[in-house]
């Protein structure tokens, strides 16, 4: 099967059912130790220029690309809004 082809398990997000319920067995047990989950898997600061980052290492790229050159994570996330150049 190609990289980006979908599989009869795959879920509507395009995952697969088992990374769906891992992700939500990881959410429930760092809730109930208190931590926030949604906290802890938000997107990093983003920095001016940025388009993508990589939700695993957090390393941001101002162009679009498919995996990260850093720690090789194979799904980069777009951020939500553009950054501002920021003068300090």
């Amino acid at each position: 099967m190609a990289k980006h082809e979908k599989s009869k398990f795959s879920s509507p997000r395009g995952t697969s059912w088992y990374g769906d319920q891992l992700q939500l067995a990881l959410t429930r047990m760092l809730e109930k130790k208190g931590v926030n989950a949604k906290l802890l898997l938000a997107a990093p600061e983003q920095e001016a220029g940025c388009v993508v980052y990589c939700p695993r290492c957090h390393a941001q790229y101002t162009k679009a690309r498919e995996d990260c050159a850093d720690c090789g994570y194979g799904e980069l996330l777009a951020f939500e809004e553009p950054a501002t150049a920021e003068t300090h």
